[in-house]
């Protein structure tokens, strides 16, 4: 499964998990993914996070697929990437 295949099943799982909001970062959302590279996904709204993450390293596919909640995150540092170079995904990708 390639890397937007993976990318809108996980946005679809995490809006299934009441996400209000799903946004991707890191090097995919900067433009400087390698073939191998993670999938770094932050969302917020989600009840659940662990069921979350749960479902997505269920997904078939190689990618890892990181999650941060936005609700929990305290990583200032992180929080302002996400900011500044994070890409608010909608259902369609």
């Amino acid at each position: 499964m390639d890397a937007d295949k993976v990318l809108r099943e996980a946005v679809a799982l995490c809006r299934e998990h009441g996400a209000g909001r799903v946004v991707l970062f890191g090097s995919r959302a900067k433009g400087m993914a390698l073939p191998e590279s993670d999938i770094d996904i932050a969302v917020s709204g989600v009840q659940d996070v662990e069921a979350l993450r749960e479902a997505l390293e269920k997904l078939p596919t190689l990618y890892k697929i990181d999650l941060v909640s936005l609700d929990d995150c305290a990583n200032e540092l992180l929080l302002e990437d996400i900011a500044k170079y994070g890409r608010e995904m909608q259902e369609k990708i």
